[in-house]
This record gives C-alpha cells, structure tokens and sequence, in this order.
C-alpha cells in the first residue's frame, strides 16, 4: 500500500530561508521515503493579493506529475467564489485550503465562511484550515492569530456543511476537544503538529480512534522524515499505519479527486 502526504507546501516563505524548497525537493524527499504523492499548496498564494496568481504558478509546477493541488482562498477577498469556479474548471483542484490566523479573520458566524462552505460543498470538495504555520515562537514581524483567536472550535460545534482537515492541530488540542471533533463526522486531521510528546500518537489512536487522521509533513516548513517517522516507528499496528497514510486521505478527498 502507498503513502499519501496531505501536507506540502511550495513558494516563498518570507519569515526565514527554507534549506529545500520547490516541487522538485518535495518529489525528491517523497521518493526517498517511498511516499506516492502529496497534495501541494502554494504559500505565495497566502501573500499576494490576488491568490489566483498563486494558483496559475502552483498549476505551471504541477504540470505533467501526479500531485494533486490545494487551492488557496481567502473568504474575505471579494470575488474568490469565482476564483474557485476558475480554478476547478482550468487546475482540477482536489481542495481548498484557508489560513484565518494569517488573513486574521473568525471563522464562526462569518457569512464568507459560510458561502465558502456551501460552495465547497456543492463542489465535493474538502476544506483544509491550517490551525498554524510554524512554532509560535518563531513568530516575527507578524503574530497570527491562535486557533482559539479565530473561533476555530466554535465553529466545529455548527458542523460545517463540507469535510475539513484541520493541518498542524497540536495533539493536546485534539485531547481538549476530542469529544467534540469525533463527534463531527466531517472533521478530519493530520499528523504534522503531533510532536508534542512521546509516545502521542499512540495516545491520540486510542483515545480518538484512526480513521480520521491522515498523514501530512508540513514539508518543507518541518522535517519530513521526523514526521514520518512519527507514524512508521510508533508501536501502531500495520492497519492503523495503512490507515493514517493511505485510506483515510482516500476517504477524505473521495474517489474521484485521487490517483
């Protein structure tokens, strides 16, 4: 069975130099450990102010591979509703993905979200909210607000009309608010921010079960193989691993939007 990173990124990352970057560096480093493909964002989309230039350079990248591409909108722009007609009809994107603590905006009770929802949802496509980008304290010249800052968990409580992955949620996060999350049965998430203690992935399995967290590197931001190897080298049995690397990205994206 294959791996599936739900997590990559390409671009320009202004806070600090990446060592590696490119589609070129993320195919490499999926290659050496044995990963099929990712699902790629473009983080010059998060600052231009047009993102669908963003997407135009994400499409030119990913010509000719079989990488799968995240959009990126910001709800709060005008027109990015047509944006996504556009980018579903010329990039066949398998996602949308949002940064609310970078474009400093609620996501409960805010109408934008709410049509960006319907749209994603009449589409069949997911929802990827990146809870963070780095390490708070890495954070320089801009803070960007907290998951608790832009009403993250309020807005699990409506249960969003489309399927969302929640990207580097932090496992006590998870923990605080398992019984709301697995309750909501279109939530997702990923591995990348579960490094916080040993043996925590292990813990998160058995607390809140397996089949809705899927693997994600947040490459080249963190170290690919630390995160893989979170899941590859924790006492979890070969279904669960199947699982978090392979079926539950199937499920969350749907047959039709994967390889």
């Amino acid at each position: 069975m294959g791996k599936i990173d739900c997590n990559c990124l390409v671009g320009h990352w202004p806070f600090r130099m990446l060592r590696e970057s490119g589609i070129d560096a993320i195919k490499a480093k999926h290659m050496e450990t044995g990963i099929s493909y990712g699902l790629a964002a473009n983080m010059n989309s998060i600052f231009y102010n047009d993102p669908l230039e963003g997407e135009a350079e994400l499409a030119a990248m990913l010509k000719g591979m079989n990488y799968l591409h995240v959009m990126t909108v910001n709800p709060m722009l005008p027109g990015f509703e047509e944006d996504i007609q556009i980018a579903a009809d010329m990039y066949n994107i398998c996602a949308v993905r949002i940064y609310p603590g970078y474009h400093q905006y609620r996501l409960d009770k805010n109408i934008y979200v709410e049509r960006l929802c319907a749209v994603l949802h009449e589409r069949e496509l997911p929802l990827f909210i990146s809870t963070r980008l780095e390490d708070e304290r890495l954070n320089y010249i801009l803070r960007p607000l907290t998951p608790e800052e832009f009403g993250l968990y309020e807005f699990l409580k409506q249960e969003p009309l489309c399927k969302a992955l929640l990207l580097t949620i932090r496992l006590n996060e998870l923990l605080t608010h398992r019984e709301q999350i697995s309750a909501n049965r279109k939530i997702w998430y990923d591995t990348s921010g579960l490094k916080d203690k040993p043996f925590g992935l292990e813990l998160l399995c058995s607390k809140m079960g397996t089949d809705k967290l899927v693997y994600g590197s947040q490459y080249p931001l963190f170290s690919l193989r630390s995160t893989l190897y979170l899941v590859e080298y924790n006492n979890l049995g070969e279904s669960t691993v199947d699982n978090i690397l392979w079926n539950n990205a199937k499920n969350l994206l749907g047959r039709s939007k994967t390889l």
